[in-house]
Parts: C-alpha cells; sequence; structure tokens
C-alpha cells in the first residue's frame, strides 16, 4: 500500500520554466546591448560612477570579480554612458616661444580647432607678408623715409660746420686723414679776404718757440672741439636709427595690426591664444624687414627647394625665419566623440 501523496507536494516537471524561442524579437543574446549597470552589483555600480565623476588624474579604479560575471563588459558600459556626458578633450599644439626660444609654449583649443589655428595662422603670414612687401615699396615710403634721413643729414653738418668753425677760430683746420683726421695750424691771414692755408712742416719747424707752444696750446682746445662734436655725431647717429626703426615700426604697424585683429576677436575666449597671437605680431613689427625679406624663401609644401627656386636645395638648409610662425599640430581630436 503505497502512502497517500500531499496534495503540496510539485512534480518535477513543474520545477523548471519553458520558454518558447518563437516569443523573442533576436537570435542570439549577442545582439542585446549591456545592461545598463551589473546585475545584482547596485554598490559597485554607484562606486564605479562615483569614481568616474572625480575630476583627478591621481586616482585610479580596480573592477574585480569571479570570470563570467559581466564586470568587464558592465564597467566599460559605464564607462561610455558617463564619457558620453563629458566634453570631448582640447586638441594640443606647440608655438615658437618669444620670450625663450628654446622652451616652446603648449597651446590648447578645443577639440577640431588646432588645425583650423594652424591654417588660419598660415594664411595670416602669407597676407602679412604680403603687405609689408607692398607697404615698404611705395613712393610714400621711399619719399618719407628720406626726407626724414635728409633732416638728419642736416643735423649732422650743423654739427660739422660748428667744429670747423669754432677750429677756424683757434686758428685751426680740420682736414679728413685715414682714420683720424689731420689738425692743421693756419698761417695768420694777410689781408681779411685772404683763403685760410695751413704751415707746411718746414714753415711750422721755423716758428718762434712761444708761437708753437700758443699753437699746442691751441691745437689742445681743438681736440677737446673734436671729442664732442664726435659725441654729438654719434648720439645722432643712434638718434637717426632709432627714428628710422621707429618709423618702419609704426609702417609695419599700420599694414600687421588690422590683419591680427581679426584673428585675434576669434579667439578672446582663450586668453593663452590671445597672447601668443599679440606676441607675434609684436615681433613681426620689430623684424618686419626680415619677415618681408624672407618671404621668397619660404620652401612650400609641394617643392623641394628655397621658394621653389633650386628644387635640388638641400634638406639640412637653414629653415626660414618665417618658420618660427608655424604653428604645430600635436594632438588632433578633429570628429572625436
Amino acid at each position: 500500500m503505497q502512502p497517500e501523496r500531499s496534495p503540496y507536494l510539485v512534480s518535477p516537471e513543474r520545477l523548471r520554466a519553458r520558454c518558447e524561442p518563437n516569443s523573442f524579437s533576436f537570435d542570439t543574446t549577442a545582439s542585446l546591448p549591456a545592461p545598463p549597470r551589473m546585475v545584482g552589483q547596485e554598490r559597485a555600480a554607484e562606486a564605479l560612477e562615483f569614481g568616474l565623476g572625480v575630476p583627478d588624474s591621481h586616482y585610479n579604479i580596480f573592477v574585480a570579480g569571479p570570470p563570467g560575471s559581466g564586470r568587464s563588459v558592465a564597467a566599460e558600459e559605464i564607462v561610455r554612458r558617463v564619457a558620453a556626458t563629458m566634453p570631448v578633450p582640447d586638441d594640443w599644439c606647440y608655438v615658437y616661444n618669444f620670450a625663450q626660444q628654446t622652451v616652446p609654449r603648449a597651446l590648447a583649443l578645443p577639440a577640431g580647432r588646432a588645425r583650423i589655428f594652424a591654417k588660419q595662422v598660415d594664411d595670416l603670414i602669407e597676407a602679412t607678408r604680403q603687405g609689408l612687401s607692398e607697404a615698404f615699396d611705395t613712393d610714400q615710403y621711399r619719399q618719407q623715409r628720406s626726407r626724414l634721413l635728409q633732416a638728419l643729414e642736416a643735423d649732422r653738418d650743423a654739427i660739422i660746420d660748428r667744429l670747423n668753425a669754432a677750429a677756424a677760430e683757434h686758428g685751426f683746420i680740420i682736414q679728413p686723414g685715414e682714420g683720424e683726421p689731420n689738425f692743421l695750424p693756419l698761417k695768420p691771414r694777410e689781408t681779411p679776404d685772404a683763403l685760410p692755408e695751413p704751415y707746411s712742416r718746414e714753415e711750422f719747424e721755423a716758428l718762434p718757440a712761444s708761437e708753437k707752444e700758443r699753437i699746442n696750446s691751441e691745437y689742445q682746445i681743438v681736440q677737446e672741439l673734436y671729442a664732442s662734436a664726435l659725441s654729438q655725431a654719434r648720439r645722432l647717429g643712434i638718434r637717426a636709427r632709432d627714428e628710422v626703426r621707429a618709423f618702419d615700426r609704426n609702417v609695419a604697424k599700420e599694414v600687421v595690426q588690422p590683419l591680427f585683429d581679426a584673428l585675434r576677436a576669434q579667439y578672446v575666449a582663450l586668453p593663452t591664444v590671445v597672447a601668443y597671437l599679440d606676441a607675434m605680431r609684436d615681433d613681426i613689427i620689430t623684424n618686419a624687414d626680415r619677415v618681408r625679406s624672407d618671404g621668397e624663401n619660404v620652401p612650400s609644401s609641394d617643392d623641394g627647394g628655397r621658394g621653389g627656386a633650386d628644387p635640388t636645395a638641400s634638406a639640412t638648409a637653414a629653415p626660414s625665419y618665417l618658420a618660427r610662425y608655424k604653428v604645430n599640430v600635436i594632438v588632433d581630436r578633429t570628429g572625436q566623440q
């Protein structure tokens, strides 16, 4: 006699779930997206999301778990989801450091902007070079510069005239010589209208000792007058150089400033880029002669020589002066998400 079966017992056939394959919309689970969080690992997911939110590169996240737990897939999915809410990292480029040429400057620009900026600078330098060449090759520039030099030359002539007049008052005439000038004592004039005539060596040697001593005393005074005039001439030379440089700087500035202002306005939100453009602008204004004269010697990207003049020129030739204005793109994140 078999014992009576309890009404609460479940048969083995009812202890497992059955799924009908036709009820699924996919062929295999490989085509399904990963779960947004690790199933059954809520605390681990929260810790991972918290760690990814820490804005400090000195921290790391270590994920551990048994094989097949889905930790790698889930962790990567969380990283992707968090990264999608963050900005794309910056582009980076190296540029010339006008304050310390052996230490290049690194500039950060928004993703995808570095190559655009490099092209803009290339176009800017070419426009600047052409503008300077035209400005310094006009009749107006040559006339104004000539007037400036003429005024300075007139000042120099006035210094020489005053020196000659003072020397004549002390009985001497100054003649150019090899290196130092010659200071020649003058004979007394027989008539007021007579031309000044220097002593010959024999005539001077025949003079009385007292007259020689007087002439030597006047000679010392004339030498002092000459030294003073020479000092004035040197100061005038420095002033002439400075005035010509200032004139050239003003001409260059009129060309360069508007071109740089146009590009500068596009980067007002990036102070480091603006500071670089300002330094480049000042350097070009100061070295306008080299910029415009070096334009014919800039190697192009589609020829092998300097300015296309000599396609057999050595690749190790000295770089163009304009090379210092090249923007070198190091990191380009164009199209990245």
